[in-house]
């Protein structure tokens, strides 16, 4: 697995700019994701937020150098992604990830 950063609007003056993230066509779990984030992205810092389809905030975690600060959300890890969005540069990147719901993943199977 690999994703891909995708610049989504100008850099701004402190080289920052948000980003939206292609998965490709693997489908991916927070839990994949997050770990791929941790282990690839290790010299990164920054915060994860996961969103319910409806836009609620439901978890949030800052991450650092490959180590994720606070308590994984069991429950959410599992749960398939339906989009990303990043904003950030240099070795900070701040996430948004947005789930999709368990009906949806009834109809993949």
């Amino acid at each position: 697995m690999s994703f891909r950063f995708i610049e989504d609007g100008p850099e701004r003056g402190d080289c920052t700019a948000p980003y939206r993230i292609d998965l490709g066509n693997t489908p991916y779990t927070v839990e994949d994701f997050i770990n791929e984030i941790l282990t690839d992205h290790a010299r990164d810092w920054g915060k994860i937020t996961v969103y319910s389809p409806s836009g609620k905030a439901v978890y949030v975690a800052r991450y650092k150098y490959g180590t994720l600060l606070g308590f994984p959300a069991n429950n959410l890890m599992v749960f398939r992604i339906d989009h990303v969005f990043a904003d950030g540069g240099w070795t900070r990147m701040d996430y948004s990830i947005t789930v999709k719901t368990p009906e949806d993943f009834e109809k993949e199977r």
